[in-house]
């Protein structure tokens, strides 16, 4: 639920910034809730299940978040650049 509500107010304040700055608002931008659950859901999804990898190997929390930020951390960077370079370049 979480990962949704970030990804809620991410979308709210990127939309009052876009108003705020003049931007047109077109029917192509109905399309960016989906792409952004998608995305910000699938990487909530990798967090957790390396934080649940990490603590059944025995890992107290604080640690088990340290693995799950450093291994899980590393995927979500190398998809979230991926996603950038394919929408920049159309």
């Amino acid at each position: 639920f979480c990962a949704v509500l970030g990804v809620g107010m991410a979308l709210c304040a990127s939309w009052g910034l876009a108003a705020g700055f003049g931007v047109i608002f077109t029917p192509l931008h109905l399309n960016i809730p989906f792409l952004l659950v998608g995305l910000g859901v699938d990487d909530a999804f990798i967090l957790v299940t390396e934080f649940q990898r990490a603590s059944q190997k025995g890992q107290g929390k604080t640690e088990a978040m340290r693995t799950a930020m450093r291994v899980g951390g590393m995927s979500i960077f190398i998809t979230s650049l991926t996603d950038f370079l394919a929408f920049a370049i159309g």
